[in-house]
Formats: C-alpha cells, structure tokens, sequence
C-alpha cells in the first residue's frame, strides 16, 4: 500500500470499502394508517351510550319485576353500574398495545353479554335462590365492558383531534346517547318489543357497531381484521335467530316462574299482564306483582266498596273509578249496589278487556273503560 494512500480511523471503512454500502437503496418506510373518520366514531360512541344505559335499565327493571322493591333495585343497579364503569375506566389504562382491536373485541363482549342478559335472568330467576348475585353480577361485568370503551375510543382518536375537541364531542355523543335511551327505554322498546327482544336487539346493535369498526379501524387491526368480522357477524346471527324465539321463550320462562299455569300474556304500553289458572281459580299478576286470587279477593273489594257506596246521602246512579283496572270494584258496585253505569278510568283497557273474557266472576254489565280526560268531562 503506498504511503500517500489515505487510512481510515480504526474501526471505520474505508472510503473505498464504504461506498458500495452508500449506493444501496434505504428501506421503504412503514405506510401510515389511513386517517380515522372521525364522525364516523362518534356515531359508535352514541350506540355504545345508547346500548349500554339501556342494557342498565332492562336489569333495573328486571329486579323490580322479578323481586320487587323498584327502589331498592334501581339504586342497586345504577350505584353498581356508574362504580363498574368507573373500575373499566381504570383498568383500561394497563391496555397498551393493539387498542383498536382490543376496542371491537370489548364491544363483542358487551354484545354478548348484555344481549344475552335479559334471557339469562329469567332463566336464573325460576333456578336458582341466588338471583340477586346473577343480577348484578351482570350489572357489574357490562359495567365493567362499557367503561372501557369511552377511553379507549378517546386513544385512538389522540392526535387526530385536538385535546379539548376530543374531550367535548366524545363525551357529547356519550349523553346523548344515554338520552336517547332513557326516552325510547320506556316509550318504544319495552311497549313495543318487551325485555327479551329488546336485551337481545342491542346485542345486535353492539355488534353491528364491531363489525362497522372493523372498516373504519381496519388499518390498524392489522392479521386481527377478519377474526373481528368473522366473530362480529356470527354473534349477528346468534342474536337475530334469538329474537324469533323470544315470544316461545318468554312463554317458557314464565310457566317455569308461576307455580300454576299461565293462561294468558301480554306485554301493554303500561306493563306485563299476566294471567295464572290454578285449583283456587285465577291469579292476576301485573309486572310480577300478584294483584288479586279470585278465591280471596270479594275481602278486599267488599270492604273497599261497600263503606263509601253505603256512606253516600243517596244511593248513586253513576259510579267513576279510578284505578280500578280489574273490573272487580265495579262489579260490586253494578251487582250488589245496584248502580247503572260505571265508568273505570284506570288506563289499562286489555286488564278490562281480558279479564270478563277469562274470568266469570268479573263479568259486569255496563262497566265502560274510559280515559281520565273522557271521566273529567262525563
């Protein structure tokens, strides 16, 4: 080597040996996730929201009909719910890595759960003495479910929205959502599809939400992404096949929950309706309340009758009840008291409409169902 040659420092190629090395092409770099569409998510906070109170109140309303007590029970459940959400909250922190996927495979779990959690309680109601501990049990675990979400979505979403838009929009379509709940809950859901169908829609809907989140995550779940939509879709059809049944097993359910059989059953905008013919006679249940047995209930009704038509100046003609849905006031008053007409303002015609069907002793000529405001201006 000639001594004019340049010499590298130790350790270090030479320029000659180095510049083969120099000519290579660098690596590609790593693609970016596609951008999040940001509404889009927060359309599935308002159904996680929505899902998850309604989810909180079809176990209020379960444990009130089922054990009764309706304070009791809502303060059980709401106080266990808000301290299980809190406890996801918490615990969602100890999730690091793959938060998109660990998001949809939650919202499953809250579908699967909290779809299945009506029929299980009613299942476990006529089974087991323990039913205040399923109950809530459920209650905590879909708590528990639903609590992770809300920071786990505000995760993913970090650095796609400022801090403080992030914090608002989320938290928005998470009350909103709840609204929303809290008002179809009571006026559209259980009048129109009871609490077994509507525990197992939401299913339905928990899960159409992991399913749509497996297109707007997608990039971000990486190998994950046809495991979600493959368990996504068959907790789907799960749940749909499901709601045909609901109608046989309710049915089933409550001949299992009485201990004489259940002759008639309807769910009214007002309540459960439920009729029971055993050896004594018939039994009326309303929401799971015993409200009179025809082999006993001419005690109650003399003596709620009889003092107020007896303390009266003049014998009266025309009679107005309020409350009196089962029609056995009113029959005392037409057949013992002679009265014409009596007018029941107790908002619960099919209580009026079934019961003369199903029951001779109820039969009553000239009993009317009428409306409070019909009752004000007769």
């Amino acid at each position: 080597m000639s001594a004019d040659a340049p010499q590298a420092p130790d350790g270090a190629p030479s320029p000659a040996s180095a510049s083969p090395r120099a000519s290579e092409p660098a690596a590609a770099p790593t693609p970016a996730p596609a951008p999040i569409a940001v509404g889009a998510l927060y359309v599935n906070v308002f159904v996680v929201a929505t899902c998850g109170l309604i989810y909180e109140l079809l176990a209020g309303t379960l444990g009130s009909y089922l054990i009764g007590d309706s304070v009791t029970q809502f303060s059980l459940v709401i106080g266990l719910y808000l301290s299980a959400m809190g406890a996801g909250a918490w615990l969602s922190r100890r999730l690091v890595k793959g938060l998109a996927r660990r998001f949809l495979e939650i919202e499953l779990a809250v579908a699967v759960v909290g779809g299945l959690s009506a029929p299980v309680l009613f299942l476990a109601f006529g089974s087991t003495t323990s039913f205040q501990i399923v109950l809530l049990a459920f209650v905590l675990a879909i708590g528990t479910l639903v609590g992770l979400e809300i920071p786990l979505i505000m995760r993913i979403l970090e650095g796609t929205v400022t801090f403080k838009d992030l914090v608002s929009r989320v938290l928005t379509f998470d009350y909103v959502g709840a609204l929303a709940a809290a008002v179809m809950f009571p006026l559209v859901f259980v009048p129109q599809l009871g609490l077994v169908r509507t525990s197992l829609l939401m299913g339905v809907f928990n899960a159409g939400v992991a399913l749509w989140g497996s297109w707007l995550l997608g990039d971000r779940l990486g190998t994950a992404k046809l495991g979600v939509r493959v368990r996504a879709v068959l907790v789907m059809i799960g749940m749909i096949v499901a709601l045909g049944f609901a109608d046989r097993f309710t049915t089933w359910a409550e001949d299992s929950m009485y201990s004489d059989p259940v002759v008639y059953s309807e769910t009214t905008p007002y309540q459960r309706v439920l009729v029971t013919r055993g050896r004594a006679g018939f039994n009326l249940f309303l929401n799971g309340n015993l409200q009179f047995a025809s082999a006993d209930e001419y005690r109650y009704h003399e003596a709620l009758v009889h003092p107020a038509m007896m303390a009266a100046d003049a014998p009266p003609r025309r009679v107005l009840i309020l409350g009196g849905g089962d029609g056995l006031a009113a029959r005392d008053i037409l057949l013992l008291h002679d009265a014409s007409a009596a007018k029941d303002a107790s908002g619960e015609p099919v209580v009026l409409d079934v019961l003369p069907r199903l029951i001779d002793a109820v039969r009553a000529g000239g009993l009317r169902f009428v409306t409070l405001r019909e009752a004000a201006g007769a």
